[in-house]
């Protein structure tokens, strides 16, 4: 602020003034990035705040903290570059962010984590597939996307749909494939694979065909 200085005695009838003294007070930076935390779909927007305090008022930069240097979303930057923003965010846009403030007496930062999660998309499976009564049969389902990925199988549509895989005859291995260890003729049907994480889900049909032709187990 600004000060002065003012002196009077007996003999004067007026204050002397002195001239204006200005005292500034310089501060370090001081950086508060939020969230510090972001988890986006694929294809959406995401945006970092950067709080940023010193005196002299402290430039802003940022780094990103990656696999990958390259930006997949459209970058763009706010006022004073206090906001970051990835337009249309892609997997390689998943890193650390550093948020960089600097002043004449130093620096200071502050980081966040922006994940990218991009749906599981199905690329295992069978469309149809036949089988005889009494054989085992495995109808696979594998799908790519950000880990971790969860499979699950129901059978049938609307009021007779049930999900399958937790009985003694059918279950789900890791991997998502569904294992019948002795086909029924009424096992024949529709059954859906559905692949889910934290982005999303993605469903795939597979119909099951059952001969009446029965496997001979003294073979």
């Amino acid at each position: 602020g600004s000060y002065f200085c003012r002196a009077s005695n007996t003999h004067l009838q007026r204050f002397l003034t002195s001239r204006r003294a200005t005292l500034t007070v310089l501060a370090p930076p001081s950086v508060r990035l939020w969230p510090t935390s972001l988890t986006v779909a694929a294809g959406a927007r995401a945006a970092l705040e950067c709080e940023v305090s010193g005196h002299p008022l402290p430039s802003i930069s940022w780094i990103k903290r990656g696999h990958s240097k390259q930006t997949g979303g459209k970058i763009a930057l706010g006022q004073r570059n206090a906001t970051l923003y990835i337009e249309s965010t892609r997997s390689y846009d998943e890193a650390i962010y550093m948020c960089e403030a600097s002043n004449i007496l130093g620096k200071s930062h502050s980081t966040a984590l922006l994940r990218v999660a991009v749906s599981p998309i199905i690329v295992t499976y069978v469309s149809q597939v036949s089988c005889r009564i009494g054989a085992s049969m495995v109808l696979p389902c594998g799908a790519v996307g950000i880990l971790p990925i969860t499979y699950s199988w129901t059978r049938g549509r609307g009021e007779t749909k049930s999900p399958v895989g937790h009985s003694g005859d059918k279950h789900v291995d890791d991997d998502g494939a569904l294992h019948i260890s002795r086909v029924q003729s009424s096992d024949a049907g529709e059954y859906f694979c559905i692949a889910q994480n934290r982005a999303g889900r993605h469903q795939k049909r597979t119909v099951l065909t059952v001969s009446d032709h029965q496997v001979d187990e003294r073979r």
